[in-house]
């Protein structure tokens, strides 16, 4: 019996409970941070907390621009914050392009690097689609590299013309990363982020947004959307043709029932689908 009533005494001594306690508070602790890490890193990249597959990402730390981004095919809330900021890039050309040569007629933008081995020559493909859609028509279609420091205008010159991309209609911007990346991240609030030491991968070395952003012709941001989503794609190309002519249903655009039932695959020509091994290195 005195055996007994010992551990009892031990089983019940204030300082073993106490310290039970602190050790599942701790647990408790870390997992609630952990779920805090996780949510917080999926709201950086997608709106309402859903998981972007518009972001082609790799593992590792969170982008250097991450912000949340407006619902796929919606416009965002009007103001100055939405409005492009004013910047001057290299077109292939080798002429300079600023935001205010683009005023005056509607505009799409994406974002890609000629090295990727990721999804850019399908948001390439979407962009030569609406090229073909708005053959004679006030639209205009920018791509800006992720880029710079490898892709030169005469880089991005061969890269515009594997997908038969206008000189006139279709811009190829470079230039200084330091001016893109704050301009992709500030401007347009999309992800951009280049990866360094192991998480470094050839032809993964930036991890980018795919969206294409509609930006109208007085420089605002009117919506965006996902590159890798035909019916969005379709929206987009909507939406240009209402503001150049005011009219949703124009046959020239409106999409048939075939092609909403089955939405056109971007073309990928064969060149860019898979990329020359960079010189340069990565």
């Amino acid at each position: 019996m005195a055996t007994q009533k010992t551990k009892t005494v031990e089983h019940n001594d204030p300082a073993r409970i106490l310290i039970r306690l602190s050790a599942v508070l701790t647990v408790i602790m870390a997992v609630a941070a952990g779920v805090l890490t996780w949510r917080s890193r999926n709201d950086a990249s997608a709106p309402g907390g859903e998981s972007d597959s518009s972001v082609a990402t790799t593992d590792g730390d969170m982008p250097a621009y991450s912000f949340k981004v407006n619902p796929p095919g919606t416009k965002p809330s009007t103001g100055m914050a939405d409005v492009v900021a004013d910047f001057e890039l290299t077109e292939r050309s080798g002429r300079k392009v600023t935001n205010k040569d683009l005023l005056g007629n509607p505009w799409a933008v994406c974002f890609v690097f000629t090295n990727c081995a990721g999804p850019c020559p399908r948001v390439t493909g979407q962009m030569k689609l609406l090229q073909d859609r708005f053959v004679g028509k006030p639209v205009r279609l920018v791509t800006i590299t992720v880029d710079p420091k490898r892709d030169t205008p005469e880089r991005l010159a061969n890269y515009a013309d594997n997908f038969g991309a206008d000189e006139q209609q279709w811009l190829f911007l470079t230039g200084d990363q330091n001016v893109i990346y704050p301009l992709i991240g500030n401007s347009f609030g999309l992800t951009v982020h280049e990866e360094t030491g192991p998480m470094r991968k050839k032809g993964w070395e930036i991890t980018h947004s795919t969206r294409v952003v509609h930006v109208d012709a007085a420089g605002q941001i009117r919506g965006k959307y996902d590159a890798g989503n035909d019916v969005e794609m379709a929206e987009l190309a909507r939406e240009l043709q209402k503001e150049i002519e005011g009219s949703p249903q124009d046959a020239s655009i409106a999409p048939s029932a075939d092609e909403t039932d089955s939405p056109v695959e971007a073309p990928v020509p064969a060149a860019a689908s898979n990329p020359t091994p960079n010189s340069e290195g990565t």
